[in-house]
C-alpha cells in the first residue's frame, strides 16, 4: 500500500509541475505578443530630400501622426550636399550629409500642427506634421 501511495504521490506531483511549466509558457506567449505589439505601435515615415521643379526639399511635405505614439523619421538625402531637418521641439538641428540617411525618433504629446525646414538654407520647401 506505501508504494502504491508513493506511485500515486509522485504521480500527482509530476501532474502539477507539468501543469506549472505549461502555465508558464502559456504565460511567456502573450508578453511576446505583447512586446511586438509594442513595436507595431512605431509608426516609420520615410522623408526624402531632392529636387523637384529646381527646389530643394523634404517629402512627404505633410505627414500625419498620432499624440503618444513613438515616431521614427528616416530622412534620406538624395542630393551630394548636406542638408538640415528641423521639427522645432522635438527633432531640432538634425544635419543629414550628402546622399546620406539618418534616423530620428520621438514621441509627440499633444496635438499640434509642427513646421518642418531646412535651417541650414531656409529658402528650401519645408513642410508639417499633423499631430491628431
Amino acid at each position: 500500500m506505501k508504494k502504491l501511495s508513493k506511485l500515486v504521490f509522485t504521480i500527482a506531483a509530476c501532474a502539477f509541475l507539468s501543469g506549472s511549466a505549461l502555465a508558464d509558457t502559456k504565460t511567456a506567449k502573450p508578453a511576446a505578443a505583447s512586446s511586438q505589439t509594442d513595436r507595431a505601435e512605431v509608426q516609420k515615415v520615410t522623408v526624402t530630400n531632392k529636387l523637384v521643379d529646381g527646389k530643394k526639399t523634404w517629402l512627404p511635405s505633410e505627414i500625419n501622426v498620432k499624440a503618444g505614439q513613438k515616431v521614427e523619421l528616416e530622412l534620406v538625402n538624395t542630393l551630394p550636399e548636406p542638408h538640415g531637418f528641423n521639427l522645432p521641439g522635438l527633432a531640432e538641428n538634425i544635419v543629414v550629409g550628402g546622399k546620406a540617411t539618418q534616423v530620428v525618433s520621438f514621441t509627440p504629446s499633444k496635438k499640434e500642427k509642427i513646421k518642418f525646414s531646412c535651417q541650414l538654407h531656409p529658402a528650401h520647401v519645408g513642410g508639417h506634421i499633423n499631430v491628431d
